[in-house]
């Protein structure tokens, strides 16, 4: 069996996975972790969860249909689930917290635009040359915001670390964010950006389980009972569609 690769991509294809990764690699984890300035943790975890939604609504949107009842149910099952997992009826927390959730909300908006580029994207140049594309305009991107920083008023010294933490530094960004983003564009290929969203919104509540495991994180009952809520719609919409 001989093997073709994908011819050469467009100039337009490789601007729009440039852009893709732009938004995906730099400015979604860096309004993320802004926002964590603001927030705890656990309110972070909660608000990135939202991604999805913005999904099925661009999609929606881009598709010039009307969001199926299903997947309309599940914006606002999953909405209040957040609700709950916020703990949105105290008046005092939601103001404390207004800045880091704005910011926060907008890395999820970010990320959803994304995934319904890349779910369009992926199979003109492939998940390999996008991921690649992606990560090298992120990189440039942080390069330059790094040495506008230096410049400023917080400085930053790259090489002030000992040399056992940048091969930490390779380990963490190659295991967390290369295979990651490969295996996701893959999946994303297979299945359409709408039903990656929905199964990948179990990321972040697992980490708040693996949190409360090794971290001693608590959350309030409240809290429990939205996580509980999103994942009970998530299994619900996969089980109807492999039932289909």
């Amino acid at each position: 069996m001989i093997y073709r690769s994908k011819p050469k991509p467009k100039h337009k294809d490789v601007i729009k996975a440039c852009t893709a990764g732009l938004l995906c690699f730099f400015l979604s984890p860096l309004f993320d972790f802004i926002g964590l300035h603001y927030v705890s943790a656990i309110v972070e975890r909660m608000l990135v969860m939202s991604y999805p939604i913005f999904v099925l609504i661009l999609s929606a949107l881009l598709n010039r249909k009307r969001m199926p009842i299903r997947h309309l149910g599940a914006v606002f099952l999953v909405g209040g689930g957040l609700f709950l997992a916020v703990g949105g009826w105290d008046l005092h927390a939601v103001k404390a917290n207004m800045t880091g959730a704005v910011l926060i909300i907008l890395s999820a908006i970010f990320y959803a635009v994304y995934l319904v580029v890349s779910g369009r994207l992926v199979h003109e140049i492939g998940s390999i040359r996008m991921n690649a594309y992606g990560l090298s305009a992120a990189s440039l991107a942080i390069a330059v915001y790094t040495a506008i920083q230096a410049a400023g008023e917080q400085p930053v010294n790259l090489f002030s670390y000992d040399a056992q933490m940048y091969g930490l530094f390779i380990i963490i960004a190659v295991a967390t964010t290369v295979v990651p983003f490969i295996f996701m564009l893959e999946g994303i290929k297979r299945i359409g950006a709408e039903r990656g969203a929905l199964i990948s919104i179990a990321g972040p509540v697992i980490t708040i389980f693996l949190g409360v495991l090794f971290l001693n994180e608590r959350l309030s009952l409240v809290q429990w009972l939205g996580c509980f809520l999103v994942l009970f719609v998530i299994s619900l919409l996969e089980y109807r569609k492999r039932k289909r």
